[in-house]
């Protein structure tokens, strides 16, 4: 398996690309002398969809009031290296934040993902590859949003109905599908930019402002 990283070697939109060669035909093309992991997840295509019921038992829930400004903190494109330090930061100072995790990236740090759900956070799909919905087929576009969905249940037990669209990009098409399959799209109503300027106090300026 070969996993080229979205942006690294192809446009953006296509997302991250994994290619899939047996064995034989990589010998003399690269070394594969090296000790050879067996759990290193499926194509989209194999993940079961969720069978059951999640399990009961849900993290304590934080009392919310209605009545008072809100700020929903949403982080996107992991798990990656990023993700324990945010969960250690949520835990030193309280709060609790929404993951959209790119399916692909999950059997590298399930574990990760596993604690977002058991320290109370919120966990969402983010696709499976990070393409770009609204380029993609109506079965393409299905994969991509129900696969990360079963990924997401068969690590954590627990099934999640909300989704966000890689680049925020949606149609009438993706509207359908997500209906079609219970699930909520969300996406954002400030863009920090965060991703371009990476620098706090901008980001801190922005929320505040708008």
């Amino acid at each position: 398996e070969i996993i080229l990283e979205r942006g690294a070697y192809l446009p953006m939109s296509d997302g991250t690309v994994t290619l899939n060669y047996s064995m034989d035909k990589l010998e003399g093309i690269i070394d594969i002398s090296g000790e050879v992991t067996e759990d290193i997840g499926n194509a989209p295509s194999e993940q079961p969809l969720p069978t059951k019921e999640p399990t009961n038992d849900e993290p304590d829930k934080q009392v919310v009031d209605p009545e008072k400004p809100m700020v929903a903190l949403t982080f996107d494109d992991g798990p990656s290296k990023h993700t324990e330090r945010l969960l250690d930061i949520f835990k030193a100072n309280g709060g609790k934040g929404t993951f959209f995790v790119v399916g692909n990236l999950i059997d590298n740090r399930k574990q990760t993902v596993k604690r977002v759900v058991a320290d109370g956070h919120e966990v969402g799909g983010h696709s499976w590859s990070h393409r770009q919905l609204t380029k993609l087929s109506i079965e393409d576009m299905t994969n991509e949003i129900m696969n990360t969905r079963a990924k997401i249940y068969s690590v954590t037990g627990k099934d999640t109905t909300i989704m966000r669209p890689p680049y925020g990009s949606f149609n009438d098409e993706t509207r359908s599908v997500c209906r079609d399959n219970g699930v909520v799209m969300i996406n954002w109503s400030i863009d920090t930019l965060d991703w371009k300027y990476k620098d706090a106090d901008k980001v801190y300026k922005t929320i505040m402002k708008d």
